[in-house]
């Protein structure tokens, strides 16, 4: 699990949405911008349209945050980062999905 210090708040999500920069795969869509602070933060976000359930939405996002954990440290520069998840990531397993934000993140 992902310690509190390396999750993006609230106030600084919305400075993320405005000024990062956008990448897109076929289940994630993510926002990139580089920490000022020197310390790498994660969202995720899953919307309704992923699933109706708030239960299969909070795994989602607890899946992504074990895999961000260990990826935390492989970065090559601070960065915080939003990621959202598609609709199409619902049908995925979850290795495909770590693999391709693994692939995304170490770019």
């Amino acid at each position: 699990m992902l310690s509190k210090k390396h999750r993006l708040p609230r106030e600084l999500f919305d400075k993320v949405l405005e000024k990062g920069r956008f990448f897109r795969s076929p289940n994630l869509t993510l926002k990139v911008l580089p920490a000022p602070d020197g310390i790498s933060r994660f969202s995720f976000v899953t919307s309704g349209k992923v699933s109706k359930k708030a239960t299969e939405r909070n795994l989602f996002r607890r899946r992504g945050y074990a895999t961000a954990a260990k990826l935390l440290f492989q970065l090559k520069s601070p960065l915080w980062i939003a990621i959202f998840f598609k609709p199409s990531v619902k049908h995925k397993v979850f290795s495909d999905i770590e693999s391709e934000l693994t692939e995304i993140l170490l770019q």
